[in-house]
């Protein structure tokens, strides 16, 4: 591996891209099953980090477009190497990185699960979206959903800005969305019982203030009645109406007749039951 450089961070590991074999790859390096806290959380056991692998694995057995393929998974013990630290203390220096340096914090025996996946683009947080690529992307996203809903009883129950990464097709020009990050994904494989991540596991996660991201882990929390394991697509809806919002925001047009229309959405989608029933919804209003 080549070229290595840190691309993200979430509260339960780090994220960084490296060329070999001809390709670029993004590896995601989690700690796991420690008893030593992390960014302020405890680590994540095993079985719920494999499960991101698991659920890459049936959305990719259903044909699924819009998701990122996690290609493999494996699990590692040791310090961080040269390279990766190197990359972290550039990352942080660019963007203020608010995660521990692994290495600082945890013990040198400390076990990891590094997920390869492939690269999918830039994330939402960096872009510039004028406001043809903002309803284009919200309503690909919900469509992108809706069909792993009726597929296999996927919801996300994460999707943040960072959570979606878009690149731009080589021969239409358009911009395409990727959902990645299945930590705290559900999905149901055919035949099996469903993989999930109990969100009760890290009280944290429901007690953020400043952002309405923080708003939807609650309004998740209430609508499943803390059962994590049960199909209750309304996250879905949650998660839609959070991007509406978000888009609604930030797309360059500022003050513009979509952005009013995204920022209303962000209110009147979460009446919705179900991710299928918000794509016809966006066709009528986002024309």
């Amino acid at each position: 591996m080549k070229s290595i450089q840190k691309v993200g961070e979430g509260v339960f590991g780090e994220v960084f891209s490296a060329e070999g074999n001809g390709e670029r790859a993004v590896l995601k390096i989690i700690p796991v099953d420690g008893s030593t806290m992390i960014n302020s959380s405890p680590q994540k056991p095993i079985r719920e980090v494999i499960g991101e692998y698991l659920i890459s694995q049936t959305l990719k057995e259903s044909n699924l477009a819009g998701f990122c393929n996690v290609k493999a998974a494996s699990l590692c013990n040791g310090i961080y190497p040269k390279s990766l630290k190197t990359a972290w203390d550039k990352y942080a220096e660019t963007k203020e990185s608010e995660n521990d340096r692994p290495w600082e914090v945890l013990a040198k025996d400390q076990l990891y699960i590094v997920l390869q996946m492939e690269h999918c683009g830039q994330d939402l947080d960096s872009q510039q979206l004028n406001a043809t690529e903002a309803v284009y992307l919200l309503k690909q996203i919900a469509k992108n959903l809706a069909a792993a809903e009726s597929a296999c009883e996927f919801e996300h129950r994460d999707l943040h800005s960072g959570n979606v990464l878009v690149s731009r097709d080589a021969e239409t020009g358009q911009l395409e969305p990727t959902i990645i990050d299945f930590t705290l994904s559900r999905v149901k494989p055919k035949n099996e019982d469903a993989i999930y991540a109990d969100l009760e596991y890290d009280h944290e996660i429901f007690e953020g203030e400043g952002d309405p991201q923080f708003d939807v882990y609650r309004d998740m929390q209430n609508a499943l009645n803390r059962d994590w394991s049960i199909y209750q697509p309304k996250t879905s809806v949650y998660w839609i109406a959070f991007l509406a919002g978000w888009m609604g925001r930030n797309i360059a047009a500022g003050k513009s007749k979509t952005s009013r229309k995204l920022l209303d959405l962000r209110k009147t989608l979460r009446r919705y039951k179900n991710a299928n029933e918000i794509v016809d919804r966006l066709d009528i209003v986002l024309k």
